[in-house]
This record gives C-alpha cells, sequence and structure tokens, in this order.
C-alpha cells in the first residue's frame, strides 16, 4: 500500500487571513501535540494514578531560501515579538495529499514563532532557514480538498 511522502506535503504561511508565502524547498518539518503526563503515588494503592495535561502544539520546519520574500516575513515576526505590530496574527498551514486521494488540512492557528536560524555550512551548500513555533490550536480537516 502507498503511504504519505514528503514531496506530497507543503507549508503555506498566513498572516491577517491571506496567504503571504509558501515554503516549497522543505527540507524537513516536524509537528507534535504537547501533552504532559501527570502522575501521582498514595498510601493505601497498589499503582500510580496518572492524567494528562494539554499544553498546545509545537513544530519546526528547515527549508532552503528561494527568494527575499522569507526577509518581509521574518521582519513581521519581530513586528509582532517587538509589539510594533501585536495584531499580527500568523498560522501555518500544512497540507497532505495521500496516494489514495485522501487529504489532510492542518491549520496551526496563531502561531507564535521561536527561534528563526540562519544556516550556511559551506561555499556549496544551500542557505537554510529553520523555524519553529508553538500555538494553542490546530483544527484538522479532512477531505477539504476540491
Amino acid at each position: 500500500m502507498a503511504r504519505l511522502q514528503g514531496q506530497d506535503v507543503s507549508i503555506r504561511l498566513v498572516q491577517a487571513g491571506t496567504v503571504v508565502g509558501e515554503i516549497t524547498a522543505i527540507g524537513s518539518m516536524n509537528s507534535t501535540v504537547d501533552l504532559e503526563v501527570k502522575q501521582d503515588a498514595f498510601l493505601g494503592e497498589p499503582t500510580d494514578r496518572f492524567d494528562n495535561v494539554m499544553h498546545g502544539h509545537s513544530g519546526d520546519a528547515e527549508f532552503q531560501l528561494e527568494s527575499s520574500g522569507w526577509v518581509a516575513f521574518q521582519e513581521a515576526i519581530i513586528s509582532r515579538a517587538d509589539r510594533s505590530q501585536p495584531d499580527l496574527v500568523f498560522n501555518v498551514v500544512e497540507t497532505e495529499n495521500y496516494p489514495n486521494g485522501d487529504s489532510v488540512i492542518t491549520t496551526f492557528t496563531d502561531v507564535a514563532f521561536g527561534a528563526n536560524v540562519k544556516s550556511i555550512a559551506s561555499r556549496t551548500d544551500f542557505v537554510k532557514i529553520k523555524l519553529d513555533w508553538k500555538c494553542s490550536n490546530r483544527p484538522v480537516k479532512v477531505n477539504a480538498l476540491p
């Protein structure tokens, strides 16, 4: 059976409801449901008790630069972080297109970006950006593409 491959995943960056860029030269991407397991032990009970706490979602992507559009987007990230434009809202939209025709759209909403790392390994290597984010919510839509 065919499986989902990285070539079937794209990431779009949305600012204030408008797509401001699509990352196409993605080398890797990770997304995490940030859960914490709480554990307590009580006298007179033979095993511990467990519970979960939801902390939100996080992700990161490493990609190669293909245009100067990254610079403007990074400046917008900084403007939100330094509060000169605190009303900026960024979403990261991941689209997965499965071999059987199914699709999954995951939208990391109102993300807060962390480190923006630029890597230039050598004279002959491509310039890479590693971008990480966290958010509270990430709705998932299955087969929402026409």
